[in-house]
């Protein structure tokens, strides 16, 4: 992960308003930040096409009709992006970065996805809900396809997946494999060729409708929602009265993968993973620069600060710590350098021992204990 390149400077010209949300309004968790084609989620008045920058809020259906696909950037910049022909439900997304909280939950009935994390959080509880059992995400860069058919494939790129069958066994998926769950049939491991079929097809579905950022106005009213107290938005979640998936939204023809890849796949798929990992990283670096420039727009006190960046820094990644204190820190000196040398030593204290002096070179404009 690379030092901060672009600084939300713009944020911290922005005002941002200050009207309590209270537990009985809706929350919203996310936003869509790509639609392509035609993107439906049913209302008590019938459909309504989900168009670029909607909020979305909990328990929304989504539904990509043929030749459609939906990125979605929850609060805490991370993205979940959805195929033709899927079905999805958004069930749960809790977070509070100064209460070190996230969770999140994502009911796949159809289709397929793929999912980068965004805020580190050490505890967070990332799952995904399939007809053939849940997968626990802890990372990561994850992708898979749901099919009545065909069962539930899943990709690890970045982290690991703890999934748990609807008869209760649990295999953990680790990072770089790639298992299938086929319909009545026991988990098994995916040969390389489809392996790297599937994982051609997501890059050709994700990589050209690229999520765009999220505006100014976005991550400020994320911060917003972001800074109320955990028990509060739990308290919302319950007064939100989704109707049930209509079944008929599962039926029809699966998506079928068709032929297969030039040059040898185990090669091929060792690209794609690693451009997954690259874009985990970057996606990390993003949210934590937004989150952090966000909450000094919002005012946030010293303390604050220093406790969103350390829990950041305690959440991410052994390799990555250290990036993501530089990020913290080079963040800070752009946007509003008298914060440095108070928030700096806090943030160096919170990485392990021999990251500490690492932190000198990526960081030249703050003090740090040598």
């Amino acid at each position: 992960m690379s030092t901060i390149k672009c600084i939300p400077i713009f944020l911290v010209g922005i005002l941002l308003v200050s009207n309590a949300v209270v537990a009985d309004e809706p929350i919203h968790i996310g936003a869509a930040t790509s639609v392509v084609n035609t993107v439906l989620t049913p209302t008590p008045t019938g459909e309504k096409a989900i168009r670029i920058n909607d909020a979305l809020f909990f328990k929304q259906q989504v539904l990509t009709k043929e030749n459609a696909t939906l990125t979605i950037t929850f609060r805490d910049s991370s993205t979940f992006s959805v195929a033709p022909q899927s079905v999805v439900v958004l069930d749960e997304f809790v977070f509070n970065p100064s209460e070190n909280v996230l969770e999140k939950s994502i009911k796949v009935l159809k289709g397929s996805f793929r999912y980068i994390s965004g805020f580190p959080i050490k505890n967070s509880i990332t799952k995904i809900v399939t007809p053939f059992g849940t997968a626990g995400i802890r990372g990561s860069a994850v992708q898979g396809t749901i099919g009545s058919e065909s069962g539930f494939t899943v990709n690890v790129a970045s982290g690991n997946v703890d999934f748990e069958t609807l008869d209760g066994k649990i295999v953990t998926i680790p990072e770089g494999k790639t298992l299938s769950i086929p319909v009545n049939s026991e988990i098994c491991a995916t040969p390389a060729g489809s392996t790297a079929t599937m994982m051609q097809d997501f890059d050709n579905t994700f990589e050209k409708t690229p999520s765009s950022a999220l505006t100014p106005e976005q991550i400020l009213a994320n911060a917003e929602v972001n800074n109320i107290p955990v028990s509060s938005q739990k308290q919302a979640n319950t007064f939100v009265h989704a109707s049930p998936v209509d079944p008929a939204r599962l039926q029809g023809k699966e998506v079928r993968r068709q032929g297969g890849v030039e040059g040898d796949p185990q090669a091929l798929i060792s690209k794609y993973m690693q451009n997954l990992r690259i874009k985990n990283k970057s996606q990390v670096d993003m949210a934590t620069r937004d989150i952090v420039a966000a909450a000094v727009a919002r005012d946030a006190s010293a303390d604050d600060i220093a406790l969103i960046a350390t829990n950041a820094v305690q959440g991410a990644k052994s390799d990555d710590k250290v990036y993501v204190a530089a990020t913290v820190i080079n963040t800070l000196h752009e946007i509003k350098s008298e914060l440095v040398n108070e928030v700096a030593p806090k943030v160096q204290d919170s990485l392990p021992a021999d990251q500490r002096l690492k932190l000198l070179s990526l960081v030249p404009n703050a003090v740090l204990h040598h």
